[in-house]
């Protein structure tokens, strides 16, 4: 098994070497998330990327969660390829951990099983466009001290074989201890609360960042960010928060249901990017939107999009 692991590793520094080859000198990048399960873009999702020079996708490969009865981390929705990727477009896998997993987890091993985990995909799909790979969790303080580890082990993998690690980084975290990696991605969403029906701007609400922007100058890892462009159904039961609504499942409501939709305004979008732009001069050499789908691209009009686009 030993030995299939570093022949893997040995494939995938290849893949990795080879695109890495054709890396600008200077990043001004236009970059998406893809967040579904199945990889398959529509012809509409085909036109955004190029009428808007998108050359990036982090794509989520699959989440790692934390189960309970067998006290053990496992992956978790691992997405399913019903397309190749496009040759134009370069790739870089995203692995979800969740927080509960991260602060439960004893396993060493879990950045090494990680790692080749993703090999393995890119291996088994002959996906040769990467361009480095991403952490994705939402680490707290009872998890802190796990995911520094984690990040510390995957960091020495990926140094070892040339690969570029990068990091999620949340609002809150950015007064927090900086994990090892290459570089981050600020998360600019998610800012209020969600399960507060007085709340209309728990996407994004630019009268709430102060507290969280005065950190992000002397933050010490190079950053990107990625704005939202989508929304949120609520379901509220007697003015109570029940969850988010997914109209891919069947749904049972009651006569005192509440479905609310929040979506951020284009214009609080603009001016977040604005005040980034004026703490941190090269937070948008890279400008990543989240997430790509058939619906989100239709939210706000084609120039709102060159002009969340423009560095």
């Amino acid at each position: 098994m030993k030995g299939r692991y570093f022949y893997i590793l040995f494939l995938i520094i290849v893949l990795f070497s080879c695109s890495k080859q054709e890396e600008p000198k200077k990043e001004e990048i236009n970059a998406m998330y893809y967040w579904r399960t199945v990889f398959e873009l529509s012809s509409e999702e085909k036109s955004f990327l190029k009428e808007h020079n998108v050359q990036r996708l982090y794509v989520r490969f699959f989440d790692v969660v934390w189960k309970e009865r067998e006290r053990e981390a496992e992956p978790n929705a691992t997405i399913t390829f019903k397309k190749p990727f496009p040759s134009s477009l370069e790739i870089i896998p995203v692995v979800f951990i969740t927080n509960d997993c991260m602060k439960n987890i004893q396993d060493s091993c879990l950045a090494d099983k990680v790692f080749e985990r993703i090999s393995q995909m890119i291996l088994t799909h002959r996906i040769r466009n990467i361009k480095g790979i991403q952490i994705d969790c939402d680490w707290t303080k009872t998890s802190e001290k796990n995911y520094m580890n984690f990040m510390n082990r995957l960091h020495s993998l990926t140094s070892n074989y040339g690969i570029t690690l990068s990091t999620t980084v949340r609002c809150y975290q950015l007064s927090w201890q900086v994990p090892k990696a290459d570089k981050g991605v600020l998360m600019m969403y998610n800012t209020g609360d969600i399960r507060s029906k007085d709340d209309k701007k728990p996407i994004l609400d630019v009268d709430k960042l102060g507290g969280y922007l005065k950190y992000l100058k002397n933050y010490n890892l190079p950053l990107s960010v990625a704005y939202p462009i989508f929304k949120y159904d609520i379901l509220f039961r007697n003015d109570k928060f029940v969850g988010i609504v997914n109209y891919e499942n069947d749904i049972s409501f009651f006569d005192d249901d509440t479905i609310v939709r929040r979506e951020p305004a284009m214009k609080d979008i603009l001016k977040t990017k604005k005040r980034l732009q004026e703490i941190r001069k090269n937070i948008h050499n890279e400008i990543i939107l989240f997430d790509l789908s058939d619906s989100n691209i239709y939210r706000y009009e084609k120039q709102d999009y060159k002009t969340l686009f423009s560095h």
